[in-house]
């Protein structure tokens, strides 16, 4: 083979050589990133068909098939505290704190008291005893005090001369007396002389009672006891007179919040005067707004909270139970009155024809008859315990609805019989 030849072979396979290494070099790239590409698609495809388990507070989300998680755990799912359980998470099992106390419905007449939850029961169905105080017939004279009816008298009525008038003229002093009775109708002690009136001048009577850290005080107002004057009278629980003032009308009582003073407002006073009785010295004495004591009781005892105005005329506002508020309010003549109970917000719950105040344990006599002859019980969740538990006698009619006296835990109706004698029954729920 001559040179010529053999060059020719040479450089044909040189070029074969280096076209083969050049196509190596240029191809395995491509080839790995068409792999690559191939894996991206695969590893998305991957994650968008995982057949995923949401995560718990046990184990993160998790794919049922391969078993990969992702992300951390959840938190616990609880389930709140009941009386059979402390804070429960429904996934684990796991507890926290304690056992909830009972949610209790209220007993009935037929029922103790039981747990909405768990059933349990206690207690005894409740008990309605009734005072049917047919001697003391004239409601607006009696008061409820120490587990007695003070009653009020201004029958034994002096009549005097004038000796100025030209001629003989009569005219009437009224002499108040206090006599104290049991539910029976038995005198308790003797009478208390109150004080007298001239006849001209008296405006009647009016009376509170008020236990000041367990010390129980009768208070009396009588009306005229001078021209235009009142005259304030504190007893002890056994009618013996304390202290006496003489004052305008007094109105509007209300304790301090430690229970050691109460303060009464002359809302016809020009200089807005203010009486306050203290348990620490047992003195009545007059003083004004600023005084500390009548600006931490009127802050204390404050029962204002926003309302309609015009919708609810006449209106003045009461402490119920529990965060409720009540409103009595009436119509512009003032003679149709109405209850309406509020919750802490103001928000409107329900309206009675007639409603007494809460007891201690949150239970209210109320109706909706116009003629206040007979009254359904509700417990502080206004659930009706007993429909027409109470009512007037037969053939009297309601006269000044349904009330409630807090110290001595006692409810009462006020009627009317055909003659026109005014008469009360009192209730007390033990």
């Amino acid at each position: 083979m001559d040179d010529n030849k053999k060059k020719s072979y040479i450089i044909i396979g040189v070029c074969c050589i280096a076209a083969l290494i050049a196509g190596f070099l240029v191809g395995k790239p491509m080839a790995d990133k068409g792999k690559i590409d191939k894996a991206k698609e695969y590893l998305a495809w991957e994650s968008e068909n995982h057949t995923w388990v949401e995560a718990t507070c046990e184990h993160p989300k998790t794919c049922s098939v391969c078993g990969i998680t992702e992300g951390e755990l959840a938190d616990h799912t609880w389930q709140e505290a009941s009386c059979q359980q402390p804070k429960t998470c429904s996934v684990c099992g796991i507890t926290e704190g304690e056992k909830a106390d009972h949610d209790w419905k209220m007993a009935t007449l037929d029922e103790p008291k039981k747990c909405k939850v768990c059933g349990t029961t206690e207690g005894d169905p409740i008990k309605l005893t009734t005072y049917d105080l047919s001697f003391a017939k004239d409601s607006t004279r009696n008061a409820v005090f120490e587990d007695s009816i003070i009653r009020v008298t201004d029958e034994e009525q002096l009549q005097r001369t004038n000796p100025n008038a030209r001629m003989s003229s009569v005219y009437t002093v009224v002499e108040c007396f206090l006599q104290r009775y049991d539910y029976d109708g038995k005198e308790i002690g003797d009478k208390v002389a109150v004080g007298k009136a001239n006849y001209d001048n008296y405006f009647g009577f009016s009376w509170w009672a008020s236990n000041l850290s367990g010390e129980k005080y009768f208070i009396f107002m009588l009306g005229g006891a001078e021209k235009d004057k009142s005259r304030f009278y504190v007893y002890d629980d056994k009618l013996n007179l304390i202290d006496s003032i003489l004052t305008g009308f007094i109105s509007n009582p209300g304790e301090l919040d430690d229970s050691t003073a109460i303060v009464f407002f002359d809302p016809l006073g020009p200089d807005e005067n203010y009486y306050v009785f203290s348990k620490d010295d047992k003195k009545l004495r007059q003083t004004d707004k600023n005084d500390s004591v009548v600006e931490r009781v009127f802050k204390s005892s404050s029962t204002d909270f926003p309302f309609d105005a015009d919708k609810y005329k006449n209106a003045y506002a009461v402490e119920a139970i529990d965060g409720f508020r009540a409103l009595s309010y009436s119509d512009d003549d003032r003679t149709k009155w109405q209850w309406t109970f509020f919750d802490k917000d103001g928000k409107e719950i329900v309206t009675y024809r007639d409603a007494s105040d809460c007891n201690k344990d949150g239970y209210a006599f109320v109706t909706q008859d116009d003629l206040l002859k007979s009254f359904d019980l509700i417990d502080k969740d206004f659930n009706v315990v007993a429909e027409n538990v109470i009512s007037v006698p037969d053939g009297c009619v309601g006269d000044g609805g349904v009330g409630y006296n807090a110290l001595d835990d006692l409810f009462y109706i006020s009627y009317k019989d055909k003659d026109g004698n005014s008469g009360n029954i009192f209730y007390r729920i033990e």
